[in-house]
């Protein structure tokens, strides 16, 4: 066994030890006992409870020495001084005999007045780990302890903490207690102020509905003195309808054991007040029910301001309602025209009897995508207003998703073939579960996200679409593509009406509309929609559906369950390229 110098951790040590509040204590029978049993266990004459404080060992009992404490920096010639700190251990320590230990040969321990040659030690630990002293057993005579013995020594040594740990937690209990007896003494004391210092009405009711205490904003809800109310209820100050329900409020709080917040009305002349009433059970120090404290707030103004927003509010969707419905009717009256001027762009392109020149021909080209153009904004307007104003026809039927995926990628192909973009697609393993949804719109949304993902895709990129299930078990498909990304910034104004989130500026065509109402069609059927995107990294939008409980599973062909829709110049051949496996049930893309 080693002797150990104070640990590095001294300063917090030392508040450990003195949060014990033990050291300069008088003697105590509990630690007076453990001694005893020391010396009769061992069959030394001498034993110590000892505490290392910052500067010395003292002694809370000892037997067989006439000294209380050991000072480590006391004068050589001292009685209680050690030039060393040989009783500090951080482990048992036994010494058989002094005359024949090198850190005791010599020393004044082992030499007159004391003579002692045999030591034993155990240290003493808090349950924090910090040191807190050892318990000694000495003799004069050198000796050996068992090993039977030795652990005994251990024993006491963990029962001096556990009485050490017992005498702090009955300290502090008794702290406790005489404080909350002197709260008690305060508290009504200090009810009655704080209730008056409050400009909501405060009272306090026994177990059987009578007002024990009322503040004067109480007396001025109910409308009468304060003297008149105390040790009545409200059923002698209020209409029986009103009285009956606070009542029955009042018995919840008791019955429940728990605070309960409510709106009450009140009358007040001319009608009535709304409060904000909470109430909570009042229990004696046995925990013993006593009566409900309620604190209630008028907040009739406030109801009035919730009343007229909620008007304004139906105002306002009747007002976005003749907004839709005034851009259905104009882009109803706009496509009339512009259908003239596409027909006759296209008359002039395709006429025989006078060709056009080639700068007649460019022009009517210009025409012809400018109006194609206006014509898709058109109807784009004509499909957001017909959904904001909920005047879509949905037919929710059982769909195969992986169906309606590959017709779609059949319609973007000669857009992604425009542009070298290859599709790839992860298929789960097993056909996915039907899901509820109407068919034409599905296709409506897959299209809108497959077209976007080729049209802010970088020239020869990559759009791949994962089949996975989410951890709802909804299947789902996700489109990612390897274009520019988005930035915390544009992700905010995502799925906002005519917001392109600066495509325009690269020449990219689209109005932001299309996106509105893919995420509008995804609510209205039941699904949901979301996205990943990092400045760079390319975007990942999800779509998901509830499954159709009451369809039998897919039967849809597995067949290519890793295929590639090649761009121009890439094999078509499924076997070339292989997808990485889908991602398991749960996944977010």
């Amino acid at each position: 066994m080693s002797v150990a110098a104070i640990s590095a951790d001294e300063a917090e040590r030392l508040a450990v030890l003195r949060s014990y509040e033990i050291l300069d204590t008088p003697p105590e029978a509990a630690f007076d006992r453990i001694v005893r049993l020391a010396t009769a266990l061992t069959g030394t004459p001498i034993a110590i409870v000892s505490f290392a404080d910052h500067n010395r060992h003292w002694f809370k009992s000892v037997i067989g020495l006439a000294i209380r404490e050991i000072y480590q920096d006391a004068p050589l010639d001292s009685q209680t001084g050690f030039d060393d700190d040989l009783l500090t251990i951080e482990a048992e320590l036994e010494v058989g005999d002094a005359h024949d230990h090198p850190l005791f040969a010599g020393h004044r321990l082992a030499s007159p007045p004391y003579n002692l040659r045999f030591f034993a030690g155990a240290p003493l630990y808090a349950p924090s780990g910090h040191r807190l002293g050892a318990l000694w057993v000495i003799d004069r005579q050198a000796r050996r302890l068992s090993p039977a013995v030795r652990t005994r020594l251990t024993d006491l040594a963990a029962m001096v903490v556990e009485t050490l740990e017992s005498r702090t937690t009955r300290r502090l209990l008794a702290a406790s207690e005489a404080r909350a007896q002197a709260e008690l003494l305060n508290i009504s004391t200090f009810i009655h102020a704080m209730m008056e210092e409050f400009e909501d009405p405060i009272f306090v009711k026994d177990i059987d509905g009578r007002y024990l205490l009322v503040n004067s904003a109480a007396a001025r809800a109910l409308g009468r003195p304060a003297k008149s109310i105390i040790g009545r209820t409200d059923f002698e100050i209020l209409p029986l309808d009103i009285a009956t329900a606070l009542r029955a409020t009042d018995m919840k709080v008791a019955a429940l054991g728990q605070s309960l917040t409510l709106e009450e009305p009140i009358p007040a002349s001319g009608g009535f007040k709304i409060y904000l009433s909470t109430k909570s059970p009042l229990l004696d120090t046995r925990g013993t029910l006593t009566g409900v404290l309620g604190i209630a707030r008028d907040i009739t103004a406030r109801k009035q301001d919730e009343l007229a927003l909620r008007e304004a509010k139906e105002e306002a969707c009747r007002a976005n309602q003749a907004k839709s419905e005034f851009l259905s009717a104009m882009s109803h009256e706009l496509r009339t025209p512009l259908n003239a001027v596409l027909g006759f762009s296209q008359m002039l392109e395709l006429g025989t009897r006078e060709p056009l020149t080639p700068t007649q021909r460019t022009c009517v080209g210009h025409i012809h995508r400018a109006g194609q153009h206006l014509l898709n904004l058109v109807n784009e307007i004509l499909d957001l207003a017909k959904i904001e104003s909920g005047r879509v026809d949905l037919t929710l039927e059982s769909v195969d998703i992986r169906h309606s995926l590959q017709e779609s990628l059949v319609l973007v192909r000669p857009m992604a073939e425009a542009r070298a973009i290859a599709i790839k697609v992860q298929e789960w393993p097993t056909p996915l579960p039907a899901v509820r949804a109407d068919t034409v719109r599905l296709t409506q949304v897959l299209i809108n996200l497959l077209s976007n993902a080729i049209k802010y895709n970088h020239q020869s990129g990559q759009v791949t679409i994962t089949e996975s299930l989410s951890a709802e078990n909804w299947p789902r498909l996700t489109i990612s593509d390897t274009g520019s990304g988005l930035s915390p910034e544009q992700m905010k104004r995502l799925f906002q009406p005519f917001d392109r989130l600066g495509a325009e500026s690269r020449g990219i065509e689209g109005n932001g509309i299309g996106l509105v109402i893919t995420q509008r069609l995804m609510e209205l059927m039941g699904g949901r929609i979301g996205v990943i995107s990092r400045l760079g990294e390319g975007c990942a939008f999800w779509i998901e559906f509830p499954q159709d409980e009451s369809a039998s599973p897919s039967t849809a062909s597995s067949r290519n369950r890793d295929m590639m829709l090649p761009a121009i110049g890439i094999p078509a051949d499924p076997t070339l390229v292989r997808a990485a496996p889908a991602r398991s049930a749960g996944d977010r893309p």
